[in-house]
């Protein structure tokens, strides 16, 4: 025997806008929540670095002057690469800016979202060994004003799809940037760094006049100073890993932003998420073992 269950009409409507919100509020993006908190994870790390245009500048600066046998360094004119490290922080602070603000949108939390990585515009031009270009200036402008979009309540949790749509070319552009940034242009830097203590310290070790002891010790110094400098290398270069696989982790987002409660996509999140914190694991490893 069926039984038939009659709705009231006039309340019925009352019972489908429930069933709808219901369903709504059941979509479930912890998965594009917790890739956006990894990938914030990861770029805090360029805080820990240890290494800077400015630094190199200043340890160029440092073995000009051993090399000339001088006590107290000169002007090292560093300017121009502190306003590199600058441009370099204003780039990674929106991104962890963006990423933040996509692990609050599609997550469960509610907290207020953060601006200060916006606080700076990032203008095209060359500043020290960094150059912006129009599109990398043209990306920052565009998420920055995503950022202002989301504050004022355009991008709520059902508008992840096209907070993630609209983010894409301009989060790109800037893991690109940055990554470039840290791997070719500071890395260059710290691999000019090491030629001039090669050169610098076989100049002492064959040093006719200074004695064996001598010899042997610029060697041991040297030997120690390089394995500093490999162990900076290796940082940078495990950084730029990170940034790599976080724009590969955006682009699979995007390319399936339609289908984002999908296993398949919560599968594929899932492992770029645990590839970056092996990054992250293998960077701090690296940290601690200086």
């Amino acid at each position: 025997m069926k039984t038939y269950i009659y709705l009231n009409p006039k309340g019925s409507w009352h019972l489908l806008l429930l069933l709808v919100l219901l369903l709504c509020s059941c979509v479930n993006l912890q998965h594009v929540s917790d890739y956006a908190t990894t990938s914030t994870t990861q770029l805090k790390t360029y805080d820990a670095l240890g290494y800077s245009f400015s630094q190199a500048c200043d340890d160029a600066c440092g073995i000009m002057a051993l090399r000339d046998l001088q006590l107290m360094t000169t002007d090292c004119h560093c300017a121009a690469d502190s306003t590199a490290d600058s441009v370099t922080t204003v780039i990674c602070k929106g991104l962890k800016t963006y990423f933040d603000a996509l692990s609050k949108l599609s997550g469960k939390e509610t907290g207020k979202y953060k601006t200060s990585g916006f606080s700076k515009s990032l203008q095209a031009g060359s500043f020290g060994s960094v150059t912006i270009t129009k599109p990398q200036a043209t990306a920052y402008t565009q998420l920055a004003g995503l950022i202002t979009d989301v504050i004022a309540g355009f991008y709520k949790h059902q508008k992840v799809r096209e907070y993630i749509n609209t983010a894409n070319a301009p989060v790109q552009e800037l893991l690109q940037a940055l990554a470039f940034n840290i791997r070719d242009n500071l890395g260059g830097k710290l691999k000019a760094q090491q030629a001039r203590l090669q050169s610098l310290y076989f100049d002492l070790a064959n040093d006719s006049v200074a004695t064996q002891y001598e010899r042997t010790k610029a060697i041991q110094d040297y030997h120690a100073t390089a394995q500093t400098l490999k162990t900076k290398a290796a940082e940078l270069e495990v950084f730029a890993k990170g940034l790599d696989k976080l724009a590969k982790g955006h682009q699979k987002l995007y390319e399936e932003r339609e289908r984002l409660t999908l296993a398949a996509c919560k599968a594929v999140l899932t492992e770029y998420s645990d590839q970056v914190n092996d990054l992250v694991d293998a960077f701090n490893k690296l940290k601690n073992n200086h």
